[in-house]
């Protein structure tokens, strides 16, 4: 598998970079992050609380599930750091031909024996319902812990990016693109085991496709995802992730030091984390309460629920599983108050909109669709 190492002390993206990233739709970067930013990194996603009470459920098909803990704004704690360094925001820059601004960050926790699959999509078959007119986007993987065959890795269709925006259904509980589609590109096209270790990144486009398996392995799976969008390319819509907001980038040298503030190290004794919590597929509580939601009407197939204005305030999220939504409290006569956050649904008094939890999801659909249903 190709793939360039970080130097500190000498590393550029070269023409070879480039070419590569425009003709496969991914580059891999090794030693991106060293030792000790590493060691950083890990301490603060695994000791902060809110990383796990504002992470939500992805499952699959298979009932397995992963964990995600999505935020919009790089802080300057630790993990915004290193979404706004150089080594990473900057090569994007230069992979996307321009100004790039933070589109989210998220963590993928996938766990030891119960981390789940993640069926073929592509990140702009969602970014393109969110009003950004342009594949001009794209993802830094970065492997938090050892990322193989056996827990679960990656995997990419190399080139599929050149295919274009293919349509994204619902596949297995999830939304995907269409597997026909993928099929035919699958007979043309090589596939890809996106093997890292620690600290390795994969900087990839928006249109690749790419999916993962379950882990069945002894060993978790968890990586940090740093979205991208060029500057050029500000949302038409506004969403549940940022219009342009210029990005702040810091430049460390071997020892760490950020050059937009001399002498301030990258690393820092005593970061904490503080994030902007948010989501795009967990029907958790948004932390930014002006950021809005995705609809859905009841009264209409699920088939037309991703196509449906992402203005209001119902918190259901496209991209989860009934599953989870009938682990949140199916007792008694516990009903979902559309448009009302998910620690309230379950204390909601009698009269009101409601969904039961633990009735199949037909049965929401034969509901009169009008007045206040």
């Amino acid at each position: 598998m190709e793939s360039f190492v970080y130097e500190a002390d000498s590393f550029q993206v070269t023409a070879e970079m480039k070419e590569q990233f425009e003709r496969d739709g991914y580059v891999i970067i090794r030693s991106v992050l060293s030792d000790e930013e590493l060691r950083r990194l890990k301490e603060a996603l695994e000791h902060d609380d809110g990383i796990m009470k504002h992470s939500y459920v992805v499952g699959d098909d298979k009932g397995r599930c992963n964990r995600m803990c999505l935020w919009n704004h790089p802080g300057d704690d630790i993990t915004g750091m290193v979404g706004r360094c150089e080594k990473v925001a900057g090569t994007m820059e230069k992979l996307l031909d321009g100004e790039v601004y933070h589109y989210h960050t998220k963590l993928m926790m996938k766990e030891a024996r119960t981390g789940g699959a993640f069926v073929w999509h592509q990140d702009y078959g969602y970014w393109y319902k969110n009003g950004c007119l342009f594949p001009h986007m794209g993802t830094v993987f970065i492997a938090i812990d050892q990322s193989d065959t056996e827990n679960g890795c990656l995997k990419v269709l190399k080139g599929s990016h050149a295919a274009g925006r293919i349509e994204h259904v619902m596949v297995g509980g999830q939304t995907g693109a269409d597997l026909e589609r993928v099929e035919h590109l699958q007979k043309v096209l090589p596939l890809v085991d996106v093997e890292l270790s620690p600290g390795d990144a994969l900087y990839f486009h928006c249109n690749l496709l790419h999916r993962s398996d379950a882990n069945h392995s002894d060993r978790r799976r968890w990586a940090f995802l740093i979205a991208y969008n060029r500057a050029s390319n500000n949302p038409v819509e506004v969403h549940h992730h940022p219009q342009y907001t210029p990005l702040i980038k810091y430049t460390s040298d071997q020892g760490g030091h950020d050059h937009h503030t001399p002498s301030t190290p990258l690393i820092k004794v005593g970061m904490t984390i503080t994030p902007q919590y948010t989501s795009d597929q967990g029907g958790h509580d948004y932390h930014t309460p002006s950021t809005p939601l995705i609809k859905i009407q009841l009264g209409t197939p699920r088939s037309s629920w991703e196509h449906l204005d992402p203005a209001g305030n119902t918190k259901i999220q496209l991209g989860t599983s009934r599953s989870s939504w009938e682990h949140l409290d199916p007792a008694g006569n516990t009903k979902i108050q559309l448009g009302t956050p998910r620690s309230s649904w379950g204390h909601l008094a009698a009269g009101n909109t409601k969904i039961q939890l633990g009735t199949p999801r037909s049965s929401w659909e034969h509901l009169d669709p009008a007045g206040n249903t």
